[in-house]
């Protein structure tokens, strides 16, 4: 009797649970014959694009989510395609959201910016979790960006940023504010850039993304001629390490920006450190420039030619930097008409530098 009761108790109990046991052995499918693939083949790709080199414009506002660059081409198609089949095999199961997050940024990094696009749609109108929907909403203002779609993303991330619910992680809502912030920038509305960046970085928890928020707001606040408070991003920036490059422009602008606040002392220290930096070595002419210009810019125009001078033809000439050598010319072309009166010399000094910035324009065109 005692062995009849088990095996109907038995039978009702995986009855009850078949369901459930199904719904794993869906999910345990779905992740180890298409998922996990799938992951793989994407940070195979990300690695890719994750090791080459770091360019940054300093006169241009800085992307703080690095832009794709075209590397792991072929790693991000085989993610997509992993992708697909599990949403195509499995689509109950529990990692359909990932998938299409995972095909949505493999799109982005392939620069197939209108599927990426419609991907990260779907995704925010699918998902139920505040990391997901998050997620969509950051990588769909990214994509903005790289499509230079300004105005539509101000639309569209201000209005998320008015419905998200108080309860939703500040990590998440600062992301999205930087990124909201980038597309002020972009259309050079300085003042609504500045406030949201301001906002974002009271709330980005993850170091490099914020040292890289940071270097953005420093841009903007000189854009507006807020020298100290764009002095004191930038010191952020060193704070929170993103990147030697993001490390070495700002240095770089710390040492502008006391110029522009005539702090002249506060900017020769800034480029003497530099100079003792080993890892500027091959930056060394350009430093070397900027701190000829202080003497310059002080009214030593004697010192600053011997520099200058130095650089074209003594011991820490440089080779093979051409827009350089015309940013040099120039300048000893105006410190010839500006404090010596030496007009023919210094028009033979200016038509040097037209000639090597002519030449920089023709490699740089050839270069396209």
């Amino acid at each position: 009797m005692r062995t009849l009761f088990l095996i109907l108790f038995a039978g009702i109990f995986l009855a009850g649970c078949g369901s459930t046991l199904n719904n794993s052995w869906n999910n345990f499918n779905a992740y180890y014959n298409t998922f996990y693939n799938a992951k793989d083949y994407y940070r195979s790709g990300l690695k890719k694009v994750q090791e080459q080199p770091v360019e940054i414009n300093p006169e241009s506002p800085v992307r703080i989510h690095p832009p794709p660059n075209r590397a792991g081409y072929t790693d991000f198609q085989n993610a997509i395609d992993k992708g697909a089949r599990l949403l195509r095999k499995f689509p109950e199961s529990k990692w359909v959201d990932d998938a299409i997050l995972l095909i949505a940024k493999s799109y982005y990094y392939r620069q197939e910016f209108y599927p990426a696009l419609q991907k990260f749609e779907e995704l925010q109108n699918a998902a139920t979790s505040p990391n997901m929907i998050s997620e969509a909403i950051i990588w769909k203002g990214r994509t903005q960006l790289d499509l230079k779609q300004y105005t539509v993303g101000i639309s569209y991330l201000e209005s998320e940023l008015e419905e998200i619910p108080s309860d939703w992680p500040g990590a998440f809502i600062g992301e999205i504010q930087a990124v909201a912030g980038q597309h002020h920038a972009y259309a050079q509305n300085w003042d609504e850039a500045t406030s949201l960046l301001y906002k974002a970085t009271s709330s980005i928890e993850d170091n490099s993304l914020l040292g890289r928020t940071y270097f953005l707001l420093g841009q903007v606040l000189e854009r507006q001629e807020r020298y100290s408070e764009a002095y004191s991003a930038f010191i952020e920036v060193e704070n929170n390490f993103p990147n030697f490059e993001y490390l070495y422009w700002a240095q770089f602008k710390k040492a502008d920006i006391a110029r522009k606040g005539e702090r002249y002392e506060v900017a020769q220290n800034i480029y003497r450190a530099m100079l003792r930096d080993d890892k500027n070595q091959d930056r060394r002419g350009r430093i070397l420039f900027e701190l000829a210009r202080v003497y310059e810019m002080t009214s030593r125009p004697d010192e600053a030619e011997v520099r200058f001078k130095n650089l074209l033809y003594g011991t820490e000439r440089i080779q093979q930097d051409r827009e350089l050598t015309a940013d040099i010319y120039f300048r000893l072309g105006k410190i010839y008409s500006d404090h010596y009166n030496n007009y023919e010399l210094a028009a033979a000094y200016f038509d040097s530098s037209s000639s090597f910035k002519t030449t920089v324009q023709k490699e740089e065109k050839n270069a396209e």
